[in-house]
């Protein structure tokens, strides 16, 4: 039997094609994995444009989509994948890209989001919104009582600065009062 020409390229580049497909769709599962168990217990954060822009690739819709969703001052982490995934248009292509590509039936339901699931997230990013929102709150408590001691500090040390001054000056000069501080505005405390 003769060897058929360039039969050994063709069964590389399909070893090729299948190892970077499989990497692709472990990473894809790996990235489909976190962003599943966000809908039990999101996650809000301070929005950072570096971070939070990111982008993935989805090879079913064959587009660019917005990993997270953030309104420019917080950000809940996978949101925006997670809408993605429930969007009409997104489980229509996964049912097309799994038709072709013929993938596993039981890993299509892991790229698809229904709406009892959505419902989930959505409740559990309104828990994590007034979590982050306590967080920050008690934070602004902490800084304000932090500025009040340092400016209680500051008027003592004023005020002890202000004491030996006008003693020294009392002791100097003991007919003038005031030693023209109201003129320059300073009165004693």
């Amino acid at each position: 039997m003769a060897p058929v020409p360039g039969r050994k390229a063709v069964v590389r580049v399909g070893i090729l094609v299948w190892c970077l497909f499989a990497r692709g769709r472990v990473k894809k599962e790996s990235l489909v994995a976190a962003a599943r168990k966000t809908i039990k217990a999101a996650t809000v954060v301070k929005y950072d444009p570096q971070e939070h822009e990111q982008k993935f690739w989805c090879h079913c819709c064959e587009e660019e989509v917005r990993k997270h969703t953030s309104d420019g001052d917080l950000t809940v982490l996978y949101g925006g994948m997670l809408e993605h995934m429930r969007r009409p248009e997104h489980i229509k292509a996964v049912n097309r890209y799994w038709w072709t590509h013929q993938g596993e039936v039981k890993m299509k339901a892991q790229f698809i989001l229904t709406e009892d699931e959505y419902e989930r997230f959505k409740s559990s990013v309104t828990k994590a919104l007034e979590s982050y929102e306590e967080t920050e709150n008690v934070l602004i408590k902490q800084i304000a009582g932090q500025i009040r001691e340092a400016e209680q500090s500051r008027m003592e040390m004023l005020k002890t600065v202000l004491e030996v001054c006008f003693k020294k000056a009392t002791e100097k000069y003991p007919h003038q009062s005031r030693f023209g501080c109201v003129a320059s505005g300073i009165t004693s405390v």
